[in-house]
């Protein structure tokens, strides 16, 4: 994908924030302890990391995470891209709907990016 614009790192930082809040939102949903529960909690606590991560890149800081942390976040973007990916299809390219995931899985792509240099450092 190579180096991340700023305008590319805004957009994304614009599109998680959106998703946590979705996310946070449909939370009180489920009931604590099943797995929707779980998942939500899963994928905010990941958005997060992407949030400062995008963060850092901007304001230039080097924030250190444990591989583990990096690791686990990468599970939830992974299905987050998964998940848009497989319901775009469904839709013809030109559609209202199919451009609609176009936002997130750009984001997700560029999280995955972010999460995947900074594990290999």
């Amino acid at each position: 994908m190579g180096k991340l614009t700023f305008d590319k790192l805004e957009s994304t930082n614009v599109e998680v924030n959106k998703t946590i809040i979705k996310c946070e939102k449909i939370m009180p949903k489920f009931d604590r302890g099943t797995s929707q529960h779980t998942l939500l909690i899963n994928r905010i606590r990941a958005l997060n990391l992407v949030k400062n991560l995008i963060e850092n890149e901007l304001n230039n800081k080097h924030i250190v995470y444990r591989k583990q942390e990096l690791e686990e976040a990468l599970v939830p973007i992974e299905s987050i891209l998964h998940k848009c990916l497989k319901a775009q299809i469904k839709h013809e390219n030109n559609s209202k709907q199919y451009q609609k995931y176009i936002p997130l899985i750009d984001s997700m792509l560029v999280a995955r990016q972010l999460i995947g240099d900074v594990l290999s450092i």
